[in-house]
């Protein structure tokens, strides 16, 4: 062999050397003890993969669980047992300048780094989603799609998605912007006025027209509805527009943040007070932060009034339209029903709909040793995630007006929450611990009322009104607790 093609295999290799993606591997280990848990004590193991190159990297994770949430692997018949097994992440990220591009299953955040963020949950919640974010000096924009769910073998769920939009401008410390969201599903509501019922059904659940023109959703929603156009929509289908407001500032020491949420606005109390009213359908949320020498301090509240990410029923069917992942509030596992978590479900705001949240926050200096921790307390009516109107068949059978925390019992839960990390090496070893109490708890309730007999045969079974249960505040009161002890290993 030529020196040459030896300079040019060499040349080669190095090539390849410089640009094979970089692999950072996370190997996690953890055991934990919990009354907040199908399974009182439980081991955890968890594998994250992330592969760099230049501007592009994806990554993967996966994780392997005994709390006993949700079913084992293959059923539980296999030697795994109950264990349940997990892609909790599983994505394709690119970043240069300005542009971020992402698709896959990913955790989602919002544009409010809060405890109680409104339009995306503040507990990251990971979903099959495709972003596309633009910022520069002054003004920054991004479109999110999300799957809610789809495919579920559920079959009485319709697939369902949620197109999110954030628009902002910076004024210096200052930054401002619009947020909408539009949740819609595959199926059209039925006409049952018309012989045979009429509607029908739209694939697939991904809607180029909500994604891909960045005109906020509103505008898209009701000018695809023009009548007598040629581009009208099925006028069957019935999708959701939620909109809001944040202002965020930075100044100094100081942070403060603002944000609102608003599903539904009641303008008869001024353009028409002697008729009709229906519910203001809203969330806010107010933080303020201080950095010091000791840490960061923080103080967050927030609230949502009853029936803000609801469904509606407006006597053709249930409209699976709630702004949450699952239009129902359980699942079944190994054969019976089980309620699934309201903070799981949501996403939003995590604690949802009628409620109102404290919580006082401190984080340590960044170091060897370093730690967290919060102080929370909640106070929660009943929550109707997925039923709409909750009780009622429809809001006019009783469901006039604002209602916020006005149940006969509320749920109060008081809860002191902490973390302490210690980084040796690649090694990182930590405890997280969690103590309270809650009064009245809530629990998933079967709803008990007159329209539940009343309701067309037609709709029993099919759109599933009332047939939801909901979550009440019961009457059970108890100490809440947990402790997790784990360890992280870091190979490059």
């Amino acid at each position: 062999m030529s020196l040459r093609p030896r300079l040019s295999m060499c040349v080669l290799l190095a090539s390849l050397c410089m640009c094979a993606p970089a692999l950072d591997l996370t190997l996690e280990g953890s055991g934990t003890a919990s009354t907040e848990t199908p399974n009182p004590v439980w081991l955890a193991l968890d594998m994250r993969a992330v592969h760099e190159l230049k501007d592009f990297s994806f990554l993967w994770d996966v994780s392997v669980s005994g709390d006993g949430h949700y079913g084992g692997l293959f059923g539980g018949s296999s030697p795994f047992g109950n264990a349940t097994v997990m892609v909790r992440e599983g994505g394709l990220l690119w970043h240069s300048g300005r542009f971020n591009i992402s698709a896959g299953r990913l955790a989602m955040h919002d544009e409010v780094d809060s405890p109680y963020s409104l339009f995306m949950s503040s507990r990251g919640n990971a979903a099959l989603n495709v972003l596309f974010r633009y910022e520069d000096d002054r003004f920054f924009f991004s479109d999110r799609w999300v799957a809610l769910n789809y495919n579920s073998v559920d079959t009485a769920w319709p697939d369902r998605s949620a197109v999110i939009k954030n628009y902002g401008m910076k004024f210096g410390d200052l930054r401002v912007g619009f947020q909408d969201a539009l949740v819609f599903t595959d199926k059209a509501l039925l006409d049952w006025n018309t012989s045979p019922p009429t509607g029908g059904s739209r694939t697939p659940v991904f809607d180029p027209n909500y994604f891909f023109n960045p005109a906020p959703g509103i505008l898209l929603q009701y000018a695809a509805t023009s009548a007598d156009a040629p581009w009208q929509t099925n006028p069957a289908l019935n999708d959701n527009t939620v909109l809001g407001f944040f202002a965020v500032l930075n100044k100094g020491d100081m942070a403060y943040d603002a944000q609102i949420l608003i599903d539904d606005i009641n303008t008869n109390r001024f353009v028409h007070p002697n008729s009709f009213q229906n519910p203001d359908k809203i969330a806010w949320g107010l933080g303020a932060s201080m950095h010091t020498d000791h840490g960061l301090f923080g103080l967050n509240t927030a609230g949502a009034t009853k029936y803000t990410f609801e469904p509606a029923y407006d006597g053709s069917g249930n409209t699976d339209y709630g702004y949450t992942f699952y239009p129902d509030t359980q699942f079944m596992l190994r054969g019976v029903p089980t309620a699934i978590d309201p903070e799981s479900t949501y996403l939003g705001y995590l604690h949802g709909e009628n409620n109102l949240a404290f919580m006082a926050s401190w984080n340590s200096l960044p170091g060897r040793l370093s730690g967290k921790a919060n102080l929370e307390f909640t106070i929660s009516g009943s929550k109707s995630p997925a039923n709409p109107w909750g009780a009622l068949l429809v809001y006019s059978d009783g469901g006039q007006g604002t209602k916020f925390l006005n149940d006969a019992v509320l749920e109060k839960k008081l809860v002191l929450g902490g973390r302490t990390e210690f980084l040796m090496g690649d090694w990182l070893f930590y405890a997280d611990a969690m103590v309270g109490w809650v009064w009245n708890r809530l629990k998933l309730t079967s709803v008990t009322n007159d329209q539940q007999t009343t309701e067309p045969d037609h709709l029993m079974g099919v759109d599933r009104i009332n047939g939801i249960p909901i979550y009440y505040p019961s009457s059970e009161s108890s100490p809440i607790g947990s402790l997790t002890l784990g360890v992280k290993l870091l190979l490059k």
